[in-house]
């Protein structure tokens, strides 16, 4: 279990938070500090990649849709980038259509 590790990337008009490590209850805090401050910042987009995350717990998928009505309503657009782990999760509790994920194709493990 690697502790959720949060970097920011400034792309354009898009801000990139990239998540490397398992996302816990106890990380909440720190990922929402992370997110909130970019409702007031210059960008347009907030892209969160997951990518390098192999596990979250239900908890993140609450904040999650939390920060997500909070960027909407300052006119920010929030996308998803997700692992493999984290796609199956989503698609498990139906949360697709909840989120504007970026659709790729991953490998067969």
């Amino acid at each position: 279990m690697k502790k959720a590790e949060y970097s920011l990337e400034h792309k354009g008009a898009q801000t990139i938070v990239h998540v490397n490590g398992d996302i816990r209850g106890s990380d909440i805090q720190a990922f929402c500090n992370i997110i909130e401050p970019l409702r007031t910042s210059h960008c347009e987009s907030v892209l969160i990649d997951f990518t390098q995350v192999n596990f979250i717990e239900s908890s993140t998928v609450g904040t999650l849709i939390h920060l997500k009505r909070t960027l909407e309503k300052a006119g920010k657009k929030m996308q998803l980038d997700l692992s493999e782990y984290v796609e199956k999760v989503f698609s498990h509790f139906g949360l697709r259509v909840v989120f504007d994920i970026i659709e790729r194709k991953h490998s067969a493990k």
